[in-house]
């Protein structure tokens, strides 16, 4: 028999669609510029993408705050699964390493 998903499980996995779409979006305005670049608006896209990224972001965390009220079993920390690796020596940059 198939496990069976909870609401809150298919919550998460809305949220976790959302992070996927908008970081493969601003992969692709930060690795594929050419043509892209000519765009005049790219920074306002680049910002919509971000906070498209952040809002997915935060609502992965409520839907596992709401699911250890619950008790259920769910990883330590979903941000840090999702996060950015940042370079220790300066952490507003991303780590090459990682």
């Amino acid at each position: 028999m198939a496990k069976k998903i909870t609401k809150l499980e298919a919550a998460k996995k809305y949220y976790q669609g959302i992070l996927a779409e908008a970081e493969a979006t601003i992969d692709v305005y930060l690795e594929n510029a050419s043509g892209i670049g000519e765009h005049p608006q790219i920074m306002a896209e680049l910002r919509k993408q971000i906070e498209i990224y952040s809002d997915a972001l935060d609502g992965i965390d409520a839907v596992t705050m709401l699911q250890r009220k619950r008790g259920e079993n769910t990883p330590r920390s979903l941000i840090d699964q999702y996060s950015i690796p940042l370079d220790s020596k300066n952490p507003y940059t991303t780590s090459t390493t990682a």
